[in-house]
């Protein structure tokens, strides 16, 4: 994956929590205090131009009451295929 991909899927990613924390009524704030991630964090990360941690992402799907795959835009959901493991699923 190229760097310009990587940074398509964050904007896409970053986009998602957005309409997520959105559609809850929620301000960035708000998600600051139920998440303990701030809020400037959170508003780079809706524009595409933070790079968050797996610890960061699902501290925001706890802050947001969501399960961590509601964060997830259907693009961005890629399937491994069966033998990337090195064994059949």
């Amino acid at each position: 994956m190229t760097n310009a991909q990587v940074r398509v899927r964050l904007a896409d990613f970053g986009k998602q929590v957005r309409y997520v924390r959105q559609s809850l009524g929620m301000t960035q704030r708000e998600l600051d205090r139920r998440s303990h991630v701030g809020y400037r964090f959170i508003s780079e990360l809706e524009i595409g131009k933070e790079n968050p941690s797996l610890a960061t992402v699902l501290r925001l799907a706890d802050g947001l009451g969501c399960e961590l795959s509601d964060l997830f835009p259907p693009q961005l959901n890629v399937r491994m295929p069966n033998t990337a493991l090195g064994r059949e699923l």
